[in-house]
């Protein structure tokens, strides 16, 4: 069995498909068995992917939230982001209350486990960054979930 042969798909192929796991997991296994990958490949290019994304966004978050971190001591302001307004009346939409809800009913693991295919991995690890940084299990729950969700979305399509 040859994994993914260059002669069979276009390279920018295989780009979009590890950038769109990366972003919007739930979305890639698709694209890739629409573009014609196989299980094994569709389960390696969307694990990469989101492996990738989550390790991106994952350090991106934190050197945001440092950084406004230092803005607000600097400056002596809070930020919108960590503080809320008290002039502004809280609107509670559909995603608020389900990631209230996720966060204060199961906590880090259900943020590693719902990240790839609810909140997508960018919303995901922005919130496990902001409230699990201090845990060592953060990063390997998130990237064993992005392999979980890989293999169970690539396997569900080979079948059908």
């Amino acid at each position: 069995m040859v994994l993914i042969s260059a002669h069979t798909i276009p390279f920018y192929k295989l780009i979009v498909v590890f950038l769109m796991s990366g972003v919007k997991f739930g979305f890639a296994p698709f694209l890739s068995a629409y573009d014609g990958y196989n299980f094994i490949e569709t389960f390696v290019l969307t694990s990469l992917g989101g492996i990738s994304g989550v390790l991106f966004f994952y350090f991106l978050s934190a050197l945001i939230i440092s950084s406004f971190k230092k803005m607000e001591k600097k400056w002596g302001f809070k930020f919108m982001i960590f503080k809320r307004s008290k002039k502004k009346k809280r609107i509670f939409t559909f995603r608020n209350k389900l990631l209230v809800r996720l966060r204060s009913n199961f906590g880090l693991f259900g943020v590693a486990i719902f990240t790839p295919i609810l909140l997508s991995i960018p919303i995901g690890t922005l919130i496990a960054q902001r409230y699990y940084s201090n845990k060592r299990l953060t990063i390997p729950l998130l990237l064993l979930s992005v392999c979980f969700w890989s293999f169970v979305i690539s396997l569900v399509i080979n079948i059908l």
